[in-house]
């Protein structure tokens, strides 16, 4: 196949393709994008209708509560001598003043006494009743009320002089279809309420829900699509009351609501389909542009294949041949000059390989302390890493320092050597000193170094640990936190480390204090470096603080040099590439009568 013609090709497949899987794309976007907000306005309208009728049973319980203080009312129903005419004239009255929908009495035993809505009724037993049960045990009842294929939003209140009970006050509203109207109007949709599943109130024309509900609107607060006459609505089904036979439908036309969000697919679409064309004709003037400059291009790669490194006219028309023309001749120059440059990689790989050397020599050999058991390995993300520590015995126990300077790699490793050598020296010369002071001291010769001198700006995370037989740790200066397995507990403990970064400002004295743990015989102090605990698998997720106590917990009571090796293995296994230094110290204190069988 000729390079125009796979030019062409190649070219077409792939806008063609980006194209069509934007637009695609795109329009899902959209779609999902509109079905998300139609949701939310859903959800919006089921708590507007919730609150809604909280605010009329709240408005109900209030009207009732002022009925029932009425005297009169008092007075008919505790007077047996009172005719039922005139109970019915009160209640009747009373109704009216409230504007409620049902208006029921009864006296103390729960005995039916007066219904407004039929003047002959009266000697009915209410008295299992819900709403009569509740306001004579507890004075106030609400719920839901079903006669006669309707539903009522209910409210009851006893009638009481003083400690004597003479009766019950029940009062309601129906839910109709006027509460769902003005839902609708609050929630910007229809609403349906449905009471023990069945359809009460409805801000619908009469007969536009066809059929039953689909079963995954069971539960309340999931979504589901249905049709109103035969036009596709998204419906949520969600609580109503306190009752849990009462709840509500909001609806909402899938049509009306994505109609903008199709507008814009439409568009999506046809803009795709013009880019497309675009394309075909950008892709037959490219392919006849590009063949000429490239065949000569062509020729020059067979010359320098060829070994003839001498340079040649750039071709002239596209700028970007006439750059990649002139590349081509430098990139033969360059191959001129490579050799000489590879003697030189090879002269530098040899100095880093020295520098590691001189590194890993400044490591204690076999570190140990007097009265601990100790392990330690530090492994380098490349040639030469920024991670330190250093083990420095004494007779009443002895010193550890641990480090981490910003950064991998020779600059790193520089700063390193540095943090070592002023930490070793200062511990040596003032053995009994704090370590706050050390650790301040280490700082104002790391700023100098760093900061003046070299003019970079690295810093150190550093902490200076003094053990003592007795299993007094006294410790300075800012790193990881300390992780500590305790023998008694089993359990892990970790204790931060508090303080200023070191290199970073000429004086940290006033920043740097001495902090205090204590550990007991068989307890084990785990120190370590962030490439331990930031180590990241595949997904991304670290190593983190939870793995590595759980990894100590697992091995505490294995010696300690094991347990060095199963925390680098678990790491190791973790992370498919190590792009930081990774150091772990592991010590356990065994106590003075190891320190005094070592003397």
């Amino acid at each position: 196949m000729r390079f125009a013609t796979t030019i062409l090709a190649g070219s077409l497949v792939v806008i063609i393709g980006i194209i069509g899987v934007t637009s695609l794309v795109s329009a899902r976007i959209v779609e999902d994008d509109a079905q998300v907000a139609l949701d939310k306005e859903l959800r919006r309208g089921a708590l507007v209708l919730e609150e809604l009728f909280a605010q009329r049973q709240a408005l109900l319980a209030a009207n009732a509560q002022v009925v029932a203080e009425e005297p009169r009312l008092k007075a008919v129903v505790a007077t047996e001598d009172i005719d039922h005419a005139t109970v019915y004239d009160v209640c009747s009255e009373l109704r009216r003043a409230v504007g409620s929908d049902l208006f029921l009495l009864t006296d103390d035993r729960g005995t039916l006494v007066a219904d407004v809505a039929d003047a002959d009724a009266r000697g009915g037993h209410l008295r299992d009743e819900p709403l009569v049960v509740d306001a004579l045990a507890r004075g106030t009842g609400e719920g839901i009320w079903l006669a006669d294929d309707r539903a009522y939003q209910m409210a009851s209140r006893r009638l009481a002089f003083g400690e004597m009970v003479v009766g019950v006050l029940v009062v309601g509203w129906e839910l109709g279809d006027e509460l769902a109207d003005a839902g609708a109007r609050q929630a910007g949709g229809d609403v349906v309420v449905l009471v023990d599943d069945r359809p009460v109130a409805s801000s619908l024309p009469s007969g536009t829900m066809r059929g039953e509900l689909p079963a995954d609107t069971d539960e309340d607060g999931t979504f589901a699509t249905i049709a109103v006459e035969d036009a596709p609505h998204r419906v949520l089904m969600g609580p109503l009351s306190g009752d849990d036979r009462v709840r509500v439908l909001v609806l909402r036309s899938l049509d009306e609501a994505l109609a903008t969000s199709r507008r814009l697919v439409r568009q999506i679409y046809g803009i795709g389909g013009g880019a497309v064309l675009v394309a075909i004709l950008l892709a037959l003037w490219l392919a006849r542009r590009l063949t000429r400059p490239l065949r000569g291009l062509l020729d020059f790669t067979q010359e320098i294949a060829a070994g003839r490194l001498q340079g040649r006219p750039s071709p002239r028309g596209i700028h970007e041949l006439e750059v990649l023309g002139e590349a081509m001749n430098h990139m033969a120059a360059q191959l001129l000059a490579s050799r000489e440059q590879l003697a030189a990689t090879e002269r530098i790989e040899r100095e880093m390989e020295i520098a590691q050397r001189i590194q890993t020599s400044i490591l204690p050999v076999s570190p140990s302390l007097p009265g601990y058991s100790l392990a330690a390995s530090m492994e380098t993300a490349s040639e030469v890493g920024g991670d330190y520590y250093d083990v420095i015995p004494s007779s009443a126990g002895g010193w550890i320092g641990i480090g981490d300077v910003a950064g991998h790699g020779l600059p790193a490793g520089l700063v390193m050597l540095m943090t070592q050598s002023a930490a070793s020296v200062l511990v040596h010369t003032m053995p009994d000193e704090a370590p706050s002071v050390l650790v301040a001291r280490v700082n104002e010769h790391l700023f100098d170094n760093v900061r003046i001198r070299l003019a970079q700006d690295d810093f150190v995370t550093f902490t200076l640990l003094r053990c003592s037989g007795d299993g007094e740790v006294v410790y300075a200066g800012a790193h990881e936190d300390i992780v500590i397995w305790r023998e008694a507990t089993g359990q892990c403990e970790c204790v931060r480390t508090e303080g200023p970064w070191l290199g970073v400002l000429p004086d940290v004295s006033g920043m740097t204090s001495d902090q205090t743990c204590r550990l007991e015989r068989g307890d084990l102090m785990v120190l370590y470096t962030d490439g331990i605990t930031e180590a990241m698998n595949e997904a991304r997720e670290q190593f983190g603080m939870e793995r590595l106590c759980e990894v100590i917990r697992a091995n505490a009571r294995k010696p300690v040099g094991e347990i060095v090796q199963c925390v680098c293995e678990r790491v190791s296994q973790w992370c498919s590439q190590r792009v930081d230094d990774m150091t772990v110290l592991v010590i356990r204190y065994d106590g003075l009568a190891a320190m005094d069988s070592t003397r």
